[in-house]
């Protein structure tokens, strides 16, 4: 254990009690599921102004019947976001992304990359987070 008093500057104390914050503050991240992730970058960008709309996807069985119908997209993004953009060509227009969350150190499905990929290619925002500080980073570079 690591007494305080016996180290050399009040500026090393502080210095080692910032290193100690960060580190739990890490152990911390790595416990965070799916589900708290997505509350934290939700309720970010409605503080923003986003209006965000879940999709649904995948294959459901309706009670007393054998029969799967899919909906939405293999692979599809699990949110959309969308706000009110000026254009030149006047109103009616928006800035617009798809994402996808995962829990700390997840990582997209084959079939969610692929999806994702694909609506790069057709020239939209799509990208996928795994923490509210990677979706920050992303976020200042295209919309603060």
């Amino acid at each position: 254990m690591i007494r305080l008093s016996e180290s050399p500057s009040a500026k090393s104390q502080r210095a080692l009690v910032r290193s100690m914050k960060t580190a739990c503050d890490i152990a911390k991240v790595k416990h965070l599921s799916e589900a708290e992730v997505t509350r934290q970058i939700c309720d970010f960008l409605r503080a923003r102004g986003w209006i965000l709309k879940r999709q649904q996807s995948g294959l459901f069985q309706r009670p007393g019947s054998t029969a799967r119908v899919r909906i939405g997209e293999v692979g599809e993004a699990d949110w959309m976001a969308m706000r009110p953009a000026s254009s030149p060509l006047g109103s009616g227009w928006c800035a617009f992304f798809y994402f996808e969350i995962k829990a700390p150190h997840k990582i997209p499905s084959f079939d969610q990359s692929v999806w994702l990929e694909t609506r790069r290619r057709l020239g939209f925002e799509a990208e996928w987070f795994d923490s509210l500080e990677h979706f920050e980073g992303w976020y200042g570079e295209r919309f603060a």
